[in-house]
């Protein structure tokens, strides 16, 4: 998909950086905003 690794996406949500959804023990999270983050990285 996007591969970004688990504990990047850990670090991303636990620092706020990133919005996300926790569903019955999964975590979801939106496309746009994690490209719209990596965009402004570069």
């Amino acid at each position: 998909m996007m591969n970004i690794s688990p504990a990047t996406l850990q670090t991303l949500r636990v620092t706020g950086k990133i919005r996300f959804k926790k569903v019955q023990g999964s975590y979801y999270y939106s496309k746009d905003d994690l490209q719209k983050l990596f965009e402004d990285e570069n």
